[in-house]
């Protein structure tokens, strides 16, 4: 039996799409063994590519070849790094297709419009907190058209999307988007929400989990990860923002994501092109408490979440939003807002 460097890159390709996405550790893993595997069926073949293909400083040469081969589907074999580990994760994603289609074999119609709610509400959500409680999440069935679904199958379809690696789901109960749909779904978030698509300065990569700069009209965005190289190589120098120049001496900058949350805030419905309000805050530090203990009980994160709404009903205590001209006035502890909602 004849093995060419095709059947190669075919047996690789076949071994990712049943995976769609894995990470740079099982990437190598499947890379070698199909190296392992061509030669055993034919010793003399001249293996055409590298051992350190995946290695930081390794030449590539075959994603490039898996990627021209890959361009005319409208495919891409690309690598993105998980927000919250720094871990680099590896997919095949489409370049041009929507969420809908992207999900469509594994998801109904209904199904695949609660997704998109949610999603929505993710990257709506308040001081880029790309995130919301899971009442919240519950409570896009009510947007629902068609056929609808019950609150009860909302939280199957949710636990689904967990499980798939579509959203994940913090201990204080808060859903985000996980590291799989910031690869795969890149390019629809990217035009669908434009005004709050945000990437990294650094790695220009997608971020939701990070650091922002609190200088005002800064558009300074950095994960975790890359905000510690920044911060290791200023050294005695001190550390600056990478964009506008300043200081980010104490760690100076503001938290995005889950982070960016203060207290235990009543989350607000928010829809593209309306102006957003400031949410309410509550004081309930037992209460989170208690439910961070509970880890992923989902009863007691429901349980937080209408404590809330049933005070906010007792009285209002609204904050009125800040404009530019007191944010530059009052200092740097009040950044502006990266833009404008989509209209």
């Amino acid at each position: 039996m004849t093995v060419s460097k095709s059947d190669y890159k075919r047996l690789f390709l076949q071994a990712m799409l049943q995976r769609r996405w894995a990470s740079e550790a099982t990437v190598k893993m499947l890379f070698l063994k199909c190296m392992e595997a061509t030669q055993e069926i034919n010793p003399t073949l001249i293996q055409p590519y590298q051992e350190n293909e995946f290695v930081a400083d390794g030449g590539k040469s075959f994603v490039t070849e898996i990627n021209q081969d890959l361009e005319k589907f409208d495919l891409r074999f690309s690598s993105s790094r998980d927000e919250c580990t720094g871990e680099t994760l590896w997919a095949i994603i489409n370049t041009k297709q929507d969420a809908a289609t992207m999900l469509a074999t594994e998801y109904n119609a209904t199904e695949i419009q609660y997704f998109k709610l949610v999603v929505e509400q993710i990257m709506l959500a308040h001081n880029e907190a790309y995130s919301i409680p899971a009442t919240a999440a519950l409570r896009e069935v009510s947007q629902l058209q068609g056929k609808g679904m019950t609150k009860a199958e909302a939280e199957h379809v949710l636990s689904s999307f967990v499980a798939k690696g579509w959203i994940m789901k913090s201990k204080r109960g808060r859903y985000s988007l996980a590291p799989r749909a910031l690869l795969e779904l890149q390019t629809y978030l990217r035009d669908t929400y434009p005004d709050e698509f945000a990437e990294c300065t650094t790695c220009l990569e997608p971020v939701t989990k990070g650091v922002a700069c609190r200088t005002n009209n800064c558009a300074a965005r950095l994960h975790f990860h890359c905000y510690a190289v920044v911060v290791r190589a200023a050294r005695e120098r001190g550390v600056q923002c990478p964009t506008c120049g300043s200081s980010w001496k104490d760690d100076n900058v503001r938290k995005i994501g889950e982070d960016a949350v203060k207290g235990d805030q009543m989350h607000r419905r928010v829809t593209r092109g309306e102006e957003e309000e400031e949410p309410e805050e509550e004081d309930f530090e037992a209460e989170l408490e208690e439910a961070q203990n509970a880890g992923s009980e989902d009863d007691m994160d429901i349980d937080v979440d209408q404590s809330t709404q049933r005070s906010s009903t007792k009285g209002k205590k609204g904050k009125g939003r800040v404009s530019a001209t007191q944010q530059s006035e009052a200092g740097p502890s009040q950044p502006a807002k990266r833009g404008s909602r989509r209209k």
